[in-house]
């Protein structure tokens, strides 16, 4: 089993993380919602630690277990100091054993699923544009979302699927931090005296969006609000011939912090005093880009305009002065290399989910630092075309007429 290290004595604790293929990736309809409710029933009990003796023993140690369900992977992970790490071991390490848990431990904890589902705010807006962004795609489901999907799953198939999931084969260890020799030998002999077990292995479902790079009208979603203050959201597809690097530069330059093109216009055209968001989404099998305002309905159209003409700009108009007011933030790692944690999460992502093998933040660093204007203009005119954008707005019609605000989007996307 590998076991990813990154040693940096500076710091004082030692963060570990087990990470794990999971999540909608791996879900059918028969097992929706799955990969959420085993990672809650760990908690319930780890093999022979009942949950009141699991947190017993975290807090002898001054440790505290984080557990989190993604889309397309499940990790635990703690930050736990050098003189306590075979402690910590010990109790993790059930994490692979080979138990199943009973009708009655599974039953409590679905009843906390469910009150975590119901209690949980859902945004309209964001169901509508992930249903139309996703579509035939399985990340068009959500991590959880439906009580019934829960009530369905048999204890069986509860303990199969940890089987399938919680296993040596489907796992990889990140350590980071100031750990020793001697962490890394104890972590390696705790899994050595893990037995094996047979499993069924999992099913990748469908990832890439029926219309990937084959954008048109119906991925223009414009709707009904009855507020002022409206959402824009703004998808492109970024195609496998893309390189992310210089994608990544280039969104930078675009559209991230309030120096950059679009928001520092949107500031001064406008007086726009929100966020402007610039979110990259890598996933093994495709990639993209979501840019992202909230803006009084009354300069609706104007923030469309202004969006879509630095875009166009953006194609041709890109200097090396642009490079230079990026490269620093772009080089700069210091603040995840810093953090135990983020630096985990980034090494297990990179490695192990996209399947990255060679990543390190050293070739990192060097492929932005060799980015030359004419790779960016290139990239540009790679990235920016109509079938690669989706278009996600709200809208009050009492104050812009629906017909118009689509007519903006439609004149802009035909402009690119």
């Amino acid at each position: 089993m590998k076991i990813i290290k990154e040693q940096n004595n500076n710091l004082h604790n030692i963060y570990i993380g087990f990470y794990f293929h999971g999540g909608v990736l791996y879900e059918n309809n028969k097992v929706r919602e799955i990969s959420h409710l085993l990672e809650h029933m760990f908690f319930r009990k780890m093999n022979d630690i009942s949950q009141r003796d699991l947190y017993k023993s975290l807090n002898k140690i001054g440790v505290t277990l984080n557990g989190y369900t993604y889309k397309d992977y499940i990790c635990f992970g703690a930050g736990v100091l050098s003189e306590y790490f075979n402690d910590f071991i010990d109790i993790i390490i059930n994490l692979y054993e080979d138990f199943k848990w009973n009708e009655d431990e599974i039953k409590v904890e679905k009843e906390v699923v469910k009150r975590q589902i119901e209690e949980k705010g859902y945004s309209y807006f964001d169901d509508i544009v992930n249903d139309n962004y996703y579509e035939g795609s399985c990340f068009k489901n959500k991590i959880a979302a439906k009580v019934h999907n829960i009530e369905n799953l048999s204890d069986n198939v509860i303990n199969d699927y940890k089987k399938r999931i919680f296993n040596k084969d489907n796992s990889i260890i990140v350590l980071t931090g100031n750990f020793q020799d001697k962490n890394v030998n104890y972590l390696s002999e705790k899994l050595n005296q893990i037995k094996d077990f047979s499993f069924k292995k999992l099913k990748r479902q469908n990832t890439i969006p029926k219309k990937f790079c084959k954008r048109d009208d119906k991925n223009i979603i414009i709707m009904q609000s009855d507020y002022d203050v409206n959402d824009i959201e703004i998808r492109i597809d970024l195609r496998e011939d893309v390189d992310m690097d210089k994608a990544e530069m280039l969104f930078h330059i675009l559209a991230v912090g309030d120096g950059a093109k679009i928001p520092y216009r949107l500031k001064d055209y406008l007086g726009y005093i929100g966020d402007f968001d610039c979110n990259f989404n890598y996933y093994k099998d495709f990639n993209l880009v979501t840019l992202g305002c909230s803006v009084d309905n009354k300069y609706l159209i104007k923030t469309l305009n202004i969006i879509f003409d630095e875009i166009n700009k953006i194609k041709k108009e890109i200097s090396n002065e642009d490079i230079e007011e990026n490269i620093i933030f772009m080089t700069d790692y210091s603040n995840i290399i810093d953090s135990t944690e983020d630096y985990n999460d980034l090494l297990a992502y990179e490695r192990f989910i996209l399947g990255n093998s060679d990543f390190s933040i050293q070739n990192k660093t060097k492929s932005f630092e060799k980015i030359t204007v004419k790779d960016l203009k290139k990239t540009a005119k790679q990235i920016f075309k109509k079938e690669n954008i989706s278009v996600y707005v709200e809208n009050n019609s009492k104050m812009k007429r629906k017909y118009k605000v689509f007519e903006c989007i439609e004149n802009n996307l035909g402009e690119i």
